[in-house]
């Protein structure tokens, strides 16, 4: 039963993603990875795998299922945000204590800021950008805002209340091929420039996480990941039917990494 349910699962990624452009050898490689505990992941641009764990520890992992590197930390709360766009300066953000940390490659601390020393007592949300800077969102002020390390503003919206007449309360900020999304759950993706200045909104419904890849938004809803095209908003899904909760996804450099309860299942889409 177990390998009919994998067939078919390659079967859908073969139909979906030929669809979407993609050149896919539906091929699973090493199985999965098993894990104990995983809360969230992330990858960066080498494919190492970035799992946080329940107990707030980080636990990175190359494609060979081998532990690269570890990073504990049991003084600033819920671990809730790994952003490795840039696997030399990977941020980390404790949202109990508006503390980012920011480490290299090998896990060791290379800065620490606190928000709150820069007038920002309620955010939820942080991204690096692509120029090593960092993107939040501003719960009180309800604005998206550039900030660098010193704590000085780049760019800031408009109030977001003042542009679409409601109040945000984010779950994530994805920068992406020069635009920035800020993922709301209840309401789904509102999208800016590198300006911070507002474009559009993406109607999306009760799901949970969301990557954005070239043209198409990644998110899971319940048991289902869903694939949505920018280009002509054209939705494709694939549900995972087994007693495993699916937790999230990450397109890579050549894979598709799903994160459920208990592994990690990496699919090869070269």
């Amino acid at each position: 039963m177990y390998f009919c349910i994998l067939y078919f699962m390659k079967f859908l990624f073969y139909i979906i993603f030929l669809c979407l452009g993609f050149q896919v050898k539906a091929q699973f490689v090493n199985d999965s990875l098993s894990l104990n505990s995983a809360k969230a992941f992330n990858i960066d641009e080498l494919n190492n795998i970035y799992i946080i764990q329940q107990d707030n520890s980080l636990v990175v992992y190359n494609l060979n299922g081998n532990i690269i590197a570890t990073y504990q930390n049991i003084q600033d709360g819920d671990l809730s945000i790994v952003d490795a766009r840039n696997p030399l300066k990977v941020l980390l953000y404790f949202p109990d204590f508006s503390k980012l940390i920011f480490l290299d490659r090998m896990m060791s601390i290379k800065s620490e800021i606190s928000l709150n020393d820069f007038g920002f007592f309620n955010v939820n949300n942080v991204a690096l950008s692509s120029d090593g800077k960092i993107w939040l969102f501003d719960e009180d002020r309800q604005q998206l805002i550039k900030i660098d390390e010193l704590g000085n503003f780049l760019y800031k919206s408009d109030d977001i209340r003042s542009l679409i007449r409601q109040h945000l309360n984010p779950i994530g900020i994805v920068e992406s091929d020069g635009m920035v999304y800020i993922i709301n759950k209840d309401s789904g993706v509102y999208v800016f420039d590198l300006y911070a200045n507002y474009l559009n909104h993406i109607i999306l419904d009760n799901y949970r996480t969301l990557q954005v890849y070239h043209d198409i938004l990644l998110y899971a809803q319940g048991n289902d990941l869903k694939i949505y095209q920018l280009k002509d908003g054209v939705t494709k899904s694939i549900n995972f039917s087994s007693n495993q909760k699916f937790i999230d996804a990450k397109i890579g450099k050549g894979y598709l990494f799903l994160l459920f309860e208990n592994y990690l299942q990496l699919i090869d889409l070269k």
